[in-house]
């Protein structure tokens, strides 16, 4: 080609240039690359400083936002920043759940696992959805167990039985190697109830515990009525000891209703 006689020596016999049949097409070709080379973006080598690396991530960062970086465990700054991106929270607070069936405080604690998970907004409310279904079930389960030693507990424990339940539900919970209560017979549970009242000091009414909150079994009441009537102040009729009798009255009436609750009912 006539254009390349004009080459020095070494580049006259160069194959790369024998494909442009004229000078025009090689500046065109050179053109073409250097307008190409201004969008390009040159990789950092294995001996690039943290400088030079960090430029070159800037630079594909600019021109492809929808890449993540690979955060730096070590670095508490891109570790938040990643984690951002993601769609996780600043904060615990953040977190936002419209359900129903956790209390306040549960939910809470929630918020913190979640956050220490690193879970997206997103992905908080179907962890608190399904930690409120687990809940619900719970608490049938528990409801179902109460009923049912309900059934027999009241008959010996009678208006006292919802407080000496409660009592062995915290006792028990107190206690998690013991087991739960929903899966104890009512034998079980009348043994760690007494537990639960001698850890106490409470005095005992013939051998059976007391109710914390002063509810009594149909035979604790039983026992009390015995001693209103035999004490000299009930029924007696000295003015002195009216006002004694009518407290004594009083009390009468409400322990019948804890001595017989089928009646009361």
């Amino acid at each position: 080609m006539e254009w390349m006689d004009n080459l020095p020596e070494d580049l006259k016999g160069d194959e790369g240039l024998k494909k442009f049949s004229n000078v025009a097409d090689l500046a065109k070709s050179y053109k073409n690359l250097e307008s190409l080379s201004g969008n390009s973006i040159r990789i950092a080598g294995p001996d690039a400083s943290a400088e030079d690396k960090a430029a070159v991530y800037k630079k594909v960062m600019t021109h492809m936002p929808e890449l993540t970086l690979k955060p730096d465990p070590e670095s508490p700054e891109q570790t938040k920043e990643f984690y951002s991106m993601l769609g996780v929270p600043e904060k615990p607070e953040d977190y936002t759940w419209e359900g129903n069936g956790l209390n306040d405080e549960v939910l809470s604690q929630l918020k913190i696992v979640g956050h220490n998970a690193h879970m997206t907004k997103e992905q908080f409310k179907a962890y608190a959805n399904q930690m409120a279904e687990m809940q619900a079930v719970t608490n049938e389960t528990s409801e179902a167990a109460r009923l049912r030693n309900g059934a027999e507990l009241k008959g010996e424990w009678g208006m006292a039985f919802e407080d000496r339940y409660a009592i062995v539900e915290k006792y028990l919970a107190d206690r998690p190697g013991l087991g739960g209560i929903e899966t104890m017979s009512p034998a079980q549970i009348k043994i760690y109830y007494n537990d639960a009242i001698a850890l106490t000091g409470k005095p005992q009414i013939n051998s059976q515990p007391a109710s914390q909150s002063g509810r009594l079994t149909p035979q604790e009441a039983k026992a009390r009525i015995d001693e209103i009537d035999n004490n000299p102040a009930y029924g007696s009729s000295d003015p002195t000891q009216r006002l004694e009798h009518n407290k004594l009255m009083m009390k009468r009436v409400e322990l019948m209703r804890q001595a017989y609750p089928e009646r009361y009912s």
